[in-house]
């Protein structure tokens, strides 16, 4: 793959990443961020519990654009 066509491949994933996580995910209002320039996105995920958290991780985990998933910080609630 050319130079350019990752450059291309990289916007369309970046515009399109939070629509197709939010249409997936059961309306989940996430956050992108990225991607870096290895391709990685940090997304934000609104959990009100550990237990939400772990949920929406699994579900992104589950995506076939999902390479790896590596956990961040949970909401305080002891998760």
């Amino acid at each position: 793959m050319s130079a350019a066509e990752k450059m291309s491949r990289r916007d369309e994933m970046e515009t399109l990443l939070p629509f197709y996580l939010n249409g997936s995910l059961e309306g989940a209002e996430l956050e992108a961020v990225g991607p870096t320039a290895e391709g990685v996105f940090r997304l934000g995920i609104p959990a009100a519990t550990a237990a939400d958290y772990e949920k929406v991780l699994g579900l992104i985990a589950a995506q076939p654009f999902a390479e790896a998933v590596v956990e961040g910080r949970k909401p305080v609630d002891g998760g």
